[in-house]
């Protein structure tokens, strides 16, 4: 996956300037992409693969101390008016809240501070549907065949993330992190002496 941290922090300083000129008080915006991969195999047999991919835009706005929280996945210049509208209505449909506030920001890193943290890898992404199965069916065997009490499973899978986030505040916070994710599971069903499944 292909992703740009500077076009997503660019995305939400759009959004949180519309906000503001809007009227909001105090506007905070995240912006998500990612895409996952799963396979999963049940006794050495392909039963599912599954690949998607999503992008979204949350807004966070307070007019004095009335908040509220908006979600998109419509990144359309219309779907980001509807968003920055319907944060602002709803905050003004709200009950003030004496702890809403921004935050004090001289307590705000800036992005000179930001380490990297290494967390992604884009080796994972090369993981395709194929070797996502032969990934799964080789930790479902491997399951099998530790122990002859384990005579079933309700199989493994394979699963990989990559994507990233940005944070954007009218208070000043810019930062974008982007990070990788894998994992194998399996669920081996054993035979136990009493001839219950477990």
């Amino acid at each position: 996956m292909s992703l740009d941290l500077n076009r997503m922090l660019e995305l939400g300083e759009g959004v949180v300037d519309r906000a503001q000129k809007k009227g909001a008080t105090v506007a905070e915006c995240t912006v998500h992409e990612s895409a996952h991969l799963s396979a999963k195999v049940r006794l050495g047999e392909p039963e599912l693969v599954e690949e998607a991919s999503s992008r979204s835009v949350g807004l966070r706005v307070m007019l004095g101390q009335k908040v509220a929280v908006t979600y998109t996945s419509d990144l359309t210049p219309g779907g980001l008016t509807r968003l920055i509208e319907d944060a602002l209505e709803l905050a003004q449909l709200s009950q003030p809240d004496s702890f809403a506030g921004a935050p004090d920001p001289a307590l705000l890193s800036s992005s000179a501070q930001h380490q990297e943290l290494d967390l992604f890898d884009p080796a994972v992404d090369g993981v395709d549907a194929a070797e996502a199965v032969r990934r799964a069916t080789l930790a479902e065997k491997a399951a099998l065949d530790h122990d002859k009490r384990i005579t079933n499973t309700e199989g493994a899978t394979f699963t990989r993330v990559s994507g990233g986030s940005a944070l954007v505040t009218s208070g000043g916070f810019r930062g974008a992190s982007r990070g990788t994710y894998a994992s194998i599971v399996v669920s081996p069903i054993v035979d136990d002496e009493g001839g219950k499944k477990r």
